[in-house]
C-alpha cells in the first residue's frame, strides 16, 4: 500500500506540474515545494520506524560500550536500499508525468539528496524523542522545513534575521 501511494502521489504532483505549463510558471515554485514536502514525508515517516521501535536496544548497547555511531550507521545502511528504491520510483514516476527539462539521472540524484536529508533527520528524531511522538514531530518538522522554510514566502530578502537562519538551514530551500 505504501509503495502504491508513493507512485500515485508522484503521478498526482507530476500531472499538477504539467497542468501549469505554459501559462502558470508563477505557481511552479509552490508546486515544487509540495513535491519536496510529499516526497520527504514518504521517506522520513518510514525512516522513523527504523529507530523508533529499536530505541531501547540503541541505548542498551550504547550503555555497555558498543559504539553508538556503529549501531546508527548499521541501521541506516540497512535501510538505504529501500530508501533508494523510493527515490527511484518517485523520480521515474514524476519524470514520466511532469514536463521537465531535467534529465532523469539528475532528477534521481536530487531526490536521493532529499532522501538522505529527510531520512537522517527522521533517524535523529526517532532516537531522541519517544516513539509515540517521533512520527508527529518528524511530520511537523518535514513540512516546516520543506514548506514554510522553502524560501518562497518570505524570501531571503524579506526575512527577519531569525527566519533567515531557518531559511539558510532548510534543505527544502536548497532543494528548490
Amino acid at each position: 500500500g505504501e509503495w502504491v501511494a508513493l507512485a500515485l502521489v508522484a503521478v498526482f504532483v507530476g500531472m499538477l506540474q504539467r497542468s501549469q505549463l505554459p501559462w502558470g510558471y508563477a505557481k511552479l515554485p509552490t508546486i515544487y515545494a509540495l513535491v519536496i514536502s510529499l516526497f520527504s514525508l514518504f521517506v522520513a515517516l518510514p525512516s522513523v520506524r527504523t529507530f523508533a521501535f529499536d530505541t531501547t536496544s540503541f541505548w542498551r548497547e550504547s550503555a555497555v560500550g558498543i559504539n553508538p555511531v556503529a549501531f546508527y550507521w548499521s541501521r541506516a545502511l540497512a535501510d538505504l536500499p529501500s530508501l533508494t528504491l523510493r527515490s527511484f520510483i518517485f523520480a521515474i514516476t514524476f519524470w514520466s508525468c511532469a514536463y521537465t527539462s531535467v534529465s532523469l539521472p539528475l532528477l534521481f540524484c536530487l531526490f536521493t539528496a532529499i532522501m538522505l536529508c529527510a531520512s537522517g533527520l527522521a533517524y535523529i528524531i526517532a532516537i531522541v524523542i519517544s516513539s509515540s511522538l517521533a512520527v508527529t514531530v518528524t511530520g511537523v518538522l518535514i513540512v516546516g522545513l520543506t514548506g514554510f522554510f522553502a524560501g518562497i514566502v518570505p524570501t531571503l530578502l524579506e526575512a527577519d534575521p531569525i527566519t533567515r537562519v531557518s531559511l539558510e538551514l532548510s534543505y527544502g530551500r536548497w532543494s528548490l
